[in-house]
């Protein structure tokens, strides 16, 4: 049998391990992460997710090939972060977990949320033509749209598939975990040819 002052300290024990583990919600051995505790952030580019019995989660991988789209602009609050991962809310009040996976962006889990975050919704370049705001609303990339009109609608390609994504004359995208889209580009930049 334990004695009331032995049950003391086990509660008391028990209470500072609740509280510490509580407080760690937004944790990361990036320092850069701190900027987005907390905060309400826009997508710069469009988001793809898929929702299985887990949940609904999005990829730093950018899986162009998954179903639910999140347009540029849509509202997000960052809820809490590890080292790997954000946990989102939506508009709706769905939560969203994003899944950063550092060897396929090689950068910083800070970059990749600066680069695909705002902290103000963004405009459009005003030089985009119809075709490429057509792509950039429905997600999907069309032959004639230039490389900025590609990483709008599709967000920008896993790092490690692609040397140089700025100015390559290919762009390897991931469709699906296994699956490749691959773009070329010709004159002034523009999408060619579209293989998957």
């Amino acid at each position: 049998m334990i004695s009331a002052s032995s049950r003391r300290i086990l509660l008391r024990s028990l209470l500072l391990l609740t509280v510490t583990l509580g407080a760690g919600a937004c944790v990361s051995s990036d320092p850069g992460m701190q900027a987005f505790e907390s905060k309400v952030i826009y997508n710069k580019v469009n988001l793809r997710a898929e929702t299985n019995s887990s949940g609904t989660t999005t990829y730093s991988t950018n899986y162009v090939g998954v179903p639910l789209l999140f347009p540029i602009n849509t509202t997000f609050k960052v809820i809490d972060f590890d080292s790997n991962d954000v946990r989102l809310q939506d508009p709706t009040g769905q939560i969203i977990a994003l899944k950063f996976v550092k060897q396929h962006n090689q950068m910083l889990f800070s970059e990749y949320m600066a680069r695909t975050f705002a902290e103000k919704p963004v405009a459009l370049p005003a030089h985009l033509t119809a075709l490429e705001k057509e792509g950039i609303k429905s997600g999907t990339v069309k032959v004639g749209m230039t490389r900025q009109a590609v990483f709008l609608a599709l967000g920008y390609p896993p790092a490690n598939l692609n040397a140089n994504f700025l100015q390559s004359s290919t762009m390897t995208y991931m469709a699906k975990r296994f699956d490749k889209l691959l773009l070329r580009f010709g004159d002034k930049d523009r999408v060619t040819e579209i293989l998957d």
